[in-house]
């Protein structure tokens, strides 16, 4: 519940701020195409990642793995929009964009668990879990505008997923699926 002044002082805030006299308010974003090409680095990025495990028939493909990237960029890039908004507003609460990063690599994890699956003795889908959250610090990266340590970190894990991948199916130093320890008694 708040007081009859600050719910005034709210209501003014808001007029003087909203989204009818502000049409484009992004000042840590210099420009209209960046608007763009964040997000479309953060896709594009993510479209690398994600066809590698959509030609390896994993549930967390293409187009999931591209809808990560771009929902993270815009998490991220809105986050520090608002943080840059209310930075010099009298009164206004302050906010942290590093605590929806924070949040952002806690879905993640909620999202990534749900590739992974226990069968018996077995575990699969703990390298899709592990790419989706790489594909979610790549998307933070574009949203924050740091496109050589984006594109630096897709070809890692190209490499990663490509290339390791390979030398374990070729020398066959693992199967498919992952056995879990026995259980001590």
């Amino acid at each position: 519940m708040c007081n009859p002044a600050s719910r005034r002082e709210a209501d003014q805030w808001w007029k003087e701020h909203s989204p009818q006299q502000t049409i484009i308010m992004f000042e840590f974003i210099d420009s209209i195409p960046d608007i763009i090409l964040r997000p479309l680095m953060a896709v594009l990025c993510a479209a690398v990642l994600g066809f590698e495990r959509e030609t390896q028939g994993k549930a967390a493909g293409l187009r999931t793995q591209m809808m990560v990237g771009l929902g993270t960029a815009i998490f991220t890039m809105a986050a520090w929009n608002l943080q840059e908004r209310l930075a010099d507003t009298e009164g206004a609460t302050r906010v942290d964009p590093t605590r929806v990063i924070a949040g952002i690599v806690g879905g993640l994890g909620f999202l990534g668990a749900g590739s992974i699956i226990q069968a018996g003795k077995s575990i699969r889908g703990l390298t899709t879990a592990a790419t989706v959250w790489v594909v979610g610090a790549v998307g933070i990266a574009c949203g924050l505008g740091d496109y050589l340590l984006a594109l630096v970190a897709t070809g890692f894990a190209t490499i990663i997923l490509v290339g390791v991948g390979y030398l374990e199916h070729r020398t066959d130093i693992t199967g498919s699926t992952k056995s879990l320890p026995p259980k001590d008694s």
